[in-house]
């Protein structure tokens, strides 16, 4: 079971991510960087990690399908998707749970995911949507018969689409637990509102856009859960919009952003991301 483990940055911290790659490059066969930050980091390895990219911001379906081309290439088995400021517990217990389990269900194809927080001590927790890009572990063989990453969705959506693709497809998609990945979302800070403090994250009009129009376009192409239903409905949108309107700058973009997503998804649109990109 050979792993190629793919580190996508934008703008990184670069003393992070070194301390990063340390447990990354310890465990996993071949760990790689795609750079997504426009004109580039401007060095070619760090810690020794060949850096890859090509001055432009793929966003990550595109950076990954990069990533998964050198691990054809190099005939890896599984390919890790991860973040930059990404931050593992107990990575050796994730992978070593990972790779008996694919011996045993070696004839279904496997799709693995990071649980996002300490507590799970189920090994294995089978998942219909909710997974996160970082720390994903993807056969090589499933992506290749489906193409790869759907490059309509730019950030947003991705770990979603891919669970609902491969359930639909026959596809076994679980949550390892006894580790996990703390994951920073967002721009996290504090608002406050006629004395009331509360948590914002911030997002960029680009990322709610995506956000809104990706899911809707999810919640129309797939079956999916009611907890599915509630998170677009509660969390992305009323909530969302609550946040925006008492705590946030630039609300105006922010709103427009939403309401385009919004309309795209169910119309089933082409992207129009390039609108809210970063001036």
């Amino acid at each position: 079971m050979k792993i190629l483990c793919v580190v996508v940055i934008y703008n990184p911290n670069i003393k992070i991510l070194q301390k990063n790659l340390i447990s990354l490059t310890k465990n996993i066969d071949k760990v790689i960087i795609w750079d997504n930050t426009p004109g580039g980091i401007g060095v070619k390895k760090i810690n020794d990690v060949q850096v890859y990219g090509d001055g432009n911001n793929l966003g990550l379906s595109r950076a990954y399908n990069k990533a998964l081309r050198i691990a054809t290439d190099e005939s890896f088995d599984f390919l890790m998707t991860m973040d930059q400021d990404s931050i593992w517990y107990n990575l050796i217990s994730y992978l070593d749970q990972i790779k008996k389990d694919n011996e045993i269900h070696n004839e279904c194809e496997t799709l693995y995911f990071a649980s996002t927080r300490p507590g799970n001590s189920q090994k294995f927790t089978n998942i219909e949507d909710g997974g996160v890009n970082s720390g994903a572990i993807i056969p090589v063989d499933y992506l290749l018969k489906n193409g790869g990453y759907n490059t309509d969705f730019f950030v947003d959506a991705i770990d979603d689409w891919l669970i609902l693709q491969a359930t639909k497809d026959g596809c076994r998609c679980v949550r390892v637990g006894n580790s996990y990945i703390i994951q920073i979302y967002g721009e996290p800070m504090s608002a406050k509102f006629l004395g009331y403090r509360f948590r914002i994250l911030n997002y960029s009009p680009m990322r709610l856009y995506g956000i809104m129009r990706n899911y809707v376009i999810l919640w129309r192409n797939f079956r999916v859960s009611q907890t599915f239903k509630k998170k677009v409905i509660y969390d992305f949108f009323l909530i969302r919009v609550t946040k925006i309107l008492l705590g946030e700058q630039d609300k105006r973009r922010k709103i427009k952003a939403i309401i385009y997503g919004i309309y795209d998804g169910i119309l089933r649109h082409s992207s129009r991301i390039d609108l809210f990109m970063n001036r």
